[in-house]
């Protein structure tokens, strides 16, 4: 890899304490997440629209953000999260993930809705302590 491409991809590369474990995560291009075709972007923007409503309310987002969305929407959006989630976790205490692993399958709820806000960059990151 050249020094470029690993200094830009060091300021994606984040470690985060949750819990009591470290993950080690990319931040994900959105862009290209959703260019895959995994959320079609309607279904993004009618759930977007429900969580700036409910946030502006002083509510949590969570599940009223669903109100609304048909079945097979609920699937898209659970999937493209899940995605989001195991693309950006790249190791665990410092022991990096291998591609099959299925990192999602095993996270704390709390644990896997945190990591979605940081890699949707909904929650900004803490800073590292010097």
């Amino acid at each position: 890899m050249s020094e470029a491409l690993t200094a830009l991809r060091e300021r994606i590369r984040h470690d985060v304490e949750i819990e009591g474990d470290v993950y080690t995560i990319e931040l994900p291009s959105l862009r290209r997440s959703i260019m895959r075709g995994g959320l079609p972007l309607p279904v993004l923007e009618k759930f977007e629209r429900n969580v700036e409503a409910q946030t502006a309310n002083g509510d949590s987002p969570q599940f009223k953000a669903l109100e609304g969305f048909q079945p097979d929407e609920v699937k898209a959006l659970g999937e493209f999260n899940e995605g989001i989630v195991r693309e950006s976790v790249k190791a665990v205490n410092g022991v990096e993930l291998d591609e099959d692993d299925d990192i999602v399958a095993v996270l704390p709820d709390a644990t896997f809705d945190l990591l979605l806000a940081y890699a949707m960059r909904v929650t900004p990151i803490p800073k590292a302590e010097a």
